[in-house]
């Protein structure tokens, strides 16, 4: 391989690797919302998923936990716009299940 070649491959690795369709993306899948929150808990990494909209918040928790829930860190599930995505039902789903699990740890510690 000459060094041109070389160059090259690297630089469309580089810029392929750094596209906006591949970078930063992040797959919502429901099937995984459980043991990814099991798995944030063992290393005690407890936060919890928020939805988008002018007004973001914690689907999955009861209502009056905000005092709680509002003391962890975020994960922004989705866009955060009010502008619902094909994508909406599935992220909306993720963040409800991962955030029982993750509010059935807290409220098990909290007593």
């Amino acid at each position: 391989m000459t060094s041109r070649t070389s160059i090259f491959t690297v630089l469309a690795v580089v810029l392929l690797s750094s596209s906006p369709l591949t970078a930063g993306e992040k797959h919502w899948n429901p099937a995984t919302a459980v043991s990814d929150a099991r798995r944030d808990i063992a290393k005690q990494q407890i936060r919890f998923c928020y939805i988008g909209g002018y007004v973001p918040h914690a689907i999955g928790v009861p209502d009056g936990s905000y005092s709680t829930v509002s003391r962890y860190p975020r994960i922004e599930v989705g866009n955060q716009g009010c502008i619902m995505t094909e994508h909406s039902d599935t992220e909306h789903e993720y963040a409800r299940l991962y955030n029982e699990e993750m509010w059935r740890y807290v409220s098990r510690r909290r007593r």
